[in-house]
């Protein structure tokens, strides 16, 4: 199906009106629209604080790591949401003075660093996580706030986002004896929110695992991180099936707008106690609030760019607003294909693509590639990605990988 003029036309209708500001920039340039930025912020807040709830914003800086951005959202009251040492660092060298630390796999630099500051509330994804986080807290004689996370997928070899829901009670037991760790909340993240659903049917599964925690344990917990993902109204493009060499074959998919979260989760909320009973509520918006604020230009040809490299990492699934179902194993082949019209493979190039997705292994995750570029399979190699786990000979598996590297 092609996409309608007008539709392409409201689409573009912004950008073009702001031309002369694109083609004055230097190439490449990012443009920040401040005004913009502070709007999309104010906004996000507006929604969501009425739900007459206690309620605090971090913004993702995974999505937009200017510093800028990050640095006009703590003027707006945002804290930060950060993953990895780097980011943690400029969170820190901006002043920020609420900070959650939530990405997966940390190591003992990044769980050093983050227990000697205050400021950070450490999002803990496994049983390991905490043992490893409570020497580093004891080290310094601190007690480091600390939430857990919770996954919303059955657990698998691929798994990296926390714990099961049902394994909850026990790792608020742990916690409880380890003096120098707090923990104070729960968090749940299910990405790619095109619609309030999967959000509160997760939140659902939350609240029957926080019935059986003990009492204890129930009383220190004040918070719930919601996590982000909140898709921009404007929607996504998406294909249907095959790839067809139609560049406007696709299909916009439009997402709820941002009210119907506020409203639906505050339905979820009104029934059941346990979750109200955490008291404060955590968003972290990134690409809601950022979307509209850069605008990448350069000065390319007026019709298609050709690159010399691409990293990806596709998502395992993802939902429409009326719950259609993206999978990875069907659409992989597409996405690759157009990659491939945007690489100029006359010359040196590479594609790296990455993979956590369940039912992939690095044979196949290879032969995908081969099957599209099958001319330069000879560069292509494939592998199990690893961290390797601090004090020990141990490597944890953090998903597969297969590269073309055209020399």
């Amino acid at each position: 199906m092609r996409l309608p003029p007008e539709v392409l036309e409201r689409f573009v209708a912004s950008y073009f009106s702001q031309r002369e500001r694109f083609l004055a920039a230097p190439s490449p340039a990012y443009l920040l629209d401040g005004q913009a930025l502070r709007a999309r912020a104010l906004a996000f807040r507006r929604t969501f604080q009425e739900l007459r709830h206690p309620c605090s914003f971090y913004f993702a800086v995974k999505s937009n790591n200017t510093p800028r951005v990050a640095a006009i959202l703590l003027e707006e009251g945002f804290g930060l949401d950060v993953s990895g040492a780097p980011e943690l660092e400029g969170a820190l060298a901006l002043g920020a003075r609420d900070i959650i630390f939530s990405g997966p796999g940390k190591t003992a630099e990044e769980l050093r660093l983050a227990a000697a500051h205050p400021e950070v509330t450490v999002l803990l994804d496994s049983f390991g996580e905490l043992e490893r986080l409570e020497g580093e807290a004891a080290a310094r004689g601190r007690v480091v706030r600390a939430g857990v996370r919770l996954s919303p997928e059955a657990v698998s070899p691929w798994s990296k986002f926390g714990i099961p829901p049902e394994e909850l009670p026990r790792f608020c037991r742990e916690a409880r004896s380890r003096p120098h760790v707090r923990l104070e909340g729960v968090q749940c993240h299910t990405s790619w929110n095109m619609s309030p659903r999967p959000q509160c049917r997760f939140l659902e599964t939350i609240a029957g695992a926080l019935e059986n925690v003990d009492q204890k344990s129930r009383e220190q917990l004040t918070f719930l991180d919601v996590g982000g993902g909140y898709w921009p109204e404007r929607g996504e493009w998406l294909r249907d099936d095959a790839p067809s060499p139609d560049p406007l074959g696709h299909r916009l998919e439009p997402a709820s707008p941002l009210a119907h979260y506020a409203r639906d989760l505050s339905r979820t909320l009104g029934t059941h106690r346990s979750l109200r009973a955490l008291g404060r509520l955590c968003f972290e918006p990134g690409r809601w609030i950022c979307d509209d604020a850069m605008k990448f230009v350069a000065r390319e040809q007026r019709r298609g760019a050709l690159y010399n490299g691409i990293v990806l990492d596709p998502p395992s699934f993802g939902r429409g607003a009326q719950g259609q179902v993206w999978k990875i194993e069907d659409s992989i082949r597409s996405i690759l294909e157009n990659c491939r019209r945007i690489l100029d493979t006359s010359q040196p190039y590479f594609i790296l693509l990455s993979c956590h997705s369940q039912g992939f292994s690095p044979l196949s995750l290879g032969r995908c590639l081969a099957e599209v570029f099958p001319e330069d399979a000879a560069f292509l190699e494939s592998g199990e990605m690893v961290i390797p786990e601090a004090d020990s000979a141990r490597l944890l598996p953090a998903g597969i990988y297969a590269r073309l590297f055209k020399h």
